[in-house]
């Protein structure tokens, strides 16, 4: 059961990554940067720390900041 269970997230990903997609390519943002929006918008007041971006996302803090500095670099959002 929990092989299917992981196997449905898995396809339920899949599907979800091809209906954004055109919206990804439509505003020059990857799928991870998108996550990185949604993670900062639903946070309070729309920050986070770069640790806590880190856990929210379970990459590193090193691809967390190639992903915040790929979004400033694009306007998306501003460091303080």
């Amino acid at each position: 059961p929990e092989t299917e269970i992981i196997a449905n997230l898995l396809r339920v990903n899949s599907l979800l990554t091809m209906f954004f997609y055109p919206y990804f390519k439509k505003h020059d943002l990857s799928e991870p940067q998108f996550y990185a929006l949604m993670a900062i918008f639903n946070n309070k007041e729309h920050q986070i720390s770069m640790t806590d971006l880190s856990k929210r996302l379970l990459v590193s803090k090193a691809n967390v900041s190639g992903i915040i500095l790929r979004l400033e670099k694009k306007n998306f959002i501003v460091r303080e």
